[in-house]
């Protein structure tokens, strides 16, 4: 075990609260690559573990103490980062964190009452709590599910903002009514940004006068549905049937996944084994079909037409029975078949043979969330986004400080040079497509897609010091 005193002081300060599956994937993450971690742990089994994994420093305690909290160092750490399995102590542990002086304060919660309705509810929570950032893994996993079955053909998707914002790809058909028409023209533009058009391979940021043309590729930005009212305005996708989803069990992902496919667009089944979750799953969400039976059954399976669906997600709180009935729903012939992993036993042998097994996609809620904190949990005030920068533009993101010269200015005061966009601002968890009117305040994050050539004049405008 490494001792609270030995930290290198160049490195970054990181505390994690509770070492569960996401704590674990944080810790070897962060000691591999040089950090400063000290964990709260009180489990003996868990940290008996730990000392034999990981350099970290350890004090066994209840992260909720603000005795163990001050001897790991709450209140000079960079980033500590509540990721236990129990939501309301997470919650606790950051706000307190944050109290005796805490950077940035993370919270992780599977809590519906802490995350539904979050611009509205989670958000007061978030607030009165003081807390930086609220994850939610089931949220997470989610939006990889619905990634893969919101996508068009001949489109590319990416996710930015925790996943609140889609970057979309998509090429202009003929079918397109709004060939020989300026950007400026176009309605439904107001919550979405079209960023870069690529046209005879050379990538550029339009402007209001650019006008769409045939085999145009246009990348778009915003939030999904204001996306999709983009696309069907531009004609850029025929017209097609509702899509068919079949999910099996009624976790916080399952619940996240039909909230994302709440749309006519999509035709869902849930398929659950309890008739008493059944009947609750039926109130909340009335506009999905509810199944009660055991899905590894293929009689059952076949006779709600399950195969003829178009994608299968197995996101059950039991990996062992998702794991069989993925594989029961592809051997009767669903075309995409995904599967969620609630902890690391099983995440190794089955991303090995998932394409013998024909599985599209296998998410794990440990891993996904886990990388979500990574990207966040940064000691620069700015990164790029290298997931989403394939082409001769680039998307960096900037986390505004409080020393930034733009805290306070309205985003039409901030004179942006010519070839840069910005595309989303993030604050209290909600992001959002910024408008010219938006103020920018301390701690906001913010990505801008822009040209190469200004990278530099537009890293400088946004890291610089107040003058």
């Amino acid at each position: 075990m490494a001792k609270l005193g030995s930290v290198v002081r160049d490195a970054m300060r990181i505390i994690i609260g509770g070492c569960g599956e996401i704590g674990d994937f944080l810790c070897m993450t962060f000691s591999r690559r040089g950090d400063s971690v000290v964990v709260i742990e009180k489990d003996p089994r868990v940290i008996d573990a730990l000392q034999n994994k990981y350099n970290v420093a350890i004090v066994n305690g209840d992260m909720r103490d603000i005795d163990a909290m001050r001897s790991a160092g709450a209140g000079e750490c960079d980033f500590f980062l509540s990721v236990g399995n129990d939501a309301s102590a997470n919650m606790i542990s950051a706000s307190v964190a944050k109290a005796l002086g805490a950077k940035n304060t993370v919270a992780s919660t599977n809590s519906a009452m802490f995350m539904s309705n979050f611009s509205s509810c989670g958000g007061y929570y978030q607030r009165h709590f003081a807390i930086d950032m609220i994850v939610d893994p089931s949220r997470i996993c989610a939006a990889e599910f619905a990634k893969v079955i919101r996508t068009p053909r001949n489109v590319t998707v990416e996710n930015i903002a925790f996943n609140q914002i889609e970057i979309q790809r998509c090429a202009v058909t003929p079918k397109s009514k709004c060939l020989g028409r300026a950007l400026r023209d176009i309605d439904a533009l107001a919550n979405v940004r079209i960023v870069f058009i690529t046209r005879d391979g050379v990538d550029a940021v339009p402007t209001p006068e650019t006008i769409v043309s045939d085999g145009d590729v246009v990348t778009v930005v915003g939030k999904h549905d204001d996306i999709a009212s983009l696309l069907e305005k531009l004609s850029m996708h025929g017209a097609t049937s509702a899509i068919g989803v079949a999910i099996f069990g009624t976790s916080g992902i399952a619940r996240a996944l039909i909230r994302y496919l709440n749309s006519s667009k999509y035709r869902v089944v849930a398929i659950e084994e309890s008739l008493d979750v059944c009947e609750r799953l039926a109130a909340e969400f009335p506009n999905i079909t509810v199944i009660n039976g055991d899905a590894a059954a293929p009689d059952l399976l076949n006779e709600e037409h399950v195969p003829n669906g178009s994608h299968f997600v197995a996101c059950s709180d039991d990996d062992e029975k998702n794991t069989m009935v993925a594989m029961q729903a592809k051997h009767l012939g669903v075309k995409c078949v995904m599967l969620a992993l609630n902890d690391g036993k099983y995440e190794s042998v089955l991303s090995n043979i998932s394409g013998l097994l024909g599985i599209e996609k296998i998410v794990s809620k440990r891993v996904a969330t886990a990388r979500e904190l990574i990207n966040y949990v940064s000691p620069k005030s700015h990164h790029v986004l290298s997931d989403v920068s394939d082409c001769h533009c680039s998307f960096v993101e900037f986390r505004i400080e409080k020393s930034c010269g733009l805290v306070g200015k309205e985003i039409r005061e901030l004179g942006l040079p010519r070839g840069c966009v910005l595309v989303s601002l993030m604050r209290n968890f909600d992001a959002r497509v910024p408008s010219a009117s938006d103020v920018i305040l301390e701690n906001d994050r913010i990505v801008a897609a822009m040209g190469n050539g200004v990278m530099d004049c537009v890293i400088q405008m946004f890291t610089e010091g107040a003058t």
